[in-house]
């Protein structure tokens, strides 16, 4: 029989070599250029359809969508620790306490909305690039509640949708590694 000694580990070390996700992700601000885009590219599609020559259409499409480049950001994404995130969500109640009707169901609390995803995205977004090369480094969470605010609806859906995927994104690569280990072999 061996003898067993107990090892010690130092849950520090453990964490201090943790890396977190990164991503960027660009945006365009030009709301009646991606509109007009939208409807060339459904007029090709349909001049395709009746077998029209589509050449003019795509080249009005082009010349819009090149012109909308001036108005891309590239935001640099970071993922973040769990801390942040449960500290974000303290901040946020302590502020805008979640209030029930009297059948027990949570009101809404657009307030309390509006404030944690502003400071989601201020802990997410590590810089935003602009066209002319100059960058916003670690914007503060009324930066980022101002740009959610004003900025196009599908500028911030995609800026949430790259957030959730470094969130869900790292999730689902640890259960496919925990999957394709095999731990039964292991004595």
């Amino acid at each position: 029989m061996t003898d067993v000694t107990p090892r010690t580990a130092d849950l520090t070390d453990i964490l201090s070599g943790r890396s977190f996700p990164t991503d960027t992700v660009d945006v365009y601000l030009d709301e009646k250029a991606a509109y007009l885009v939208f409807t060339l590219n459904n007029d090709i599609r349909a001049s395709q359809a009746r077998g029209e020559d589509t050449t003019e259409l795509e080249a009005e499409r082009d010349k819009i969508a090149k012109a909308a480049e001036d108005t891309k950001r590239v935001f640099h994404l970071r993922g973040v620790s769990r801390k942040a995130q449960e500290d974000a969500v303290e901040v946020t109640f302590a502020k805008y306490p979640q209030e029930y009707d009297a059948f027990g169901r949570p009101r809404p609390n657009f307030e309390g909305d509006r404030k944690m995803a502003a400071l989601t995205w201020a802990l997410y977004v590590q810089k935003i690039v602009m066209p002319d090369g100059s960058e916003l480094v670690a914007p503060s969470e009324e930066m980022m509640a101002l740009f959610r605010g004003e900025a196009p609806d599908f500028a911030v859906k995609t800026v949430d949708q790259a957030i959730d995927s470094l969130r869900g994104g790292a999730a689902r690569g640890f259960e496919a590694i925990v999957q394709d280990h095999d731990f039964l072999s292991r004595r």
